[in-house]
Parts: structure tokens; sequence; C-alpha cells
């Protein structure tokens, strides 16, 4: 049986294509900007002044931006490594 008719495989490259959405997505969090509104929230609700908000939502989404990206990278590792028929599949995305 050829390797591309498993009901697994097909599952995996679904679920790989998913993790690179989100890899794109945790990437676009790295530095973000003050036109988030969450950077509002949290200035109002906090009652801190724009600098140190800025900071402080910097500071934040440069950790979350890093560790959802290390998490993924993970999961694409278990997935790579129950499913290493995608690896060939997915080199020509690579290149």
């Amino acid at each position: 049986m050829k390797r591309w008719f498993t009901p697994l495989y097909w599952i995996a490259a679904v679920v790989m294509v998913a993790l690179v959405i989100l890899a794109i997505g945790s990437g676009s969090l790295f530095l973000s900007h003050v036109n988030d509104a969450g950077f509002w929230l949290v200035k109002e609700y906090f009652g801190i002044s724009v600098g140190q908000t800025f900071k402080t939502w910097s500071l934040m989404e440069c950790i979350l931006s890093a560790v959802s990206f290390v998490i993924i990278l993970a999961v694409a590792g278990v997935i790579l490594a129950v499913n290493p028929a995608l690896l060939p599949t997915l080199a020509p995305i690579a290149a």
C-alpha cells in the first residue's frame, strides 16, 4: 500500500498545514503595536503610563510568541517522529 493512502498520513499532513498557519500567527505576535486593542485595555485597567505599558506589553507578547513557537515545533517533531513518511513530502515546501 502506498504511503499516501493511509488515513494517518492525511491526518498528519492536514495537521502540519495547521501548524504552519499557527507558526505564522505566532510570529506575528512578536512585537505587537500600540494599535492592538489589548494594549489599551491593559493600560486603562492597570492605570499605567503608555511607556510602561509598551514595555510590559512588548515583553509579554515576545514571551508568548517564543513559547508558542517552541510548542508548535515540538508538536511538529512528534508528528514527524510518529509518521516519518511525511518528511520527503515536506521537502519541496521547505526548498
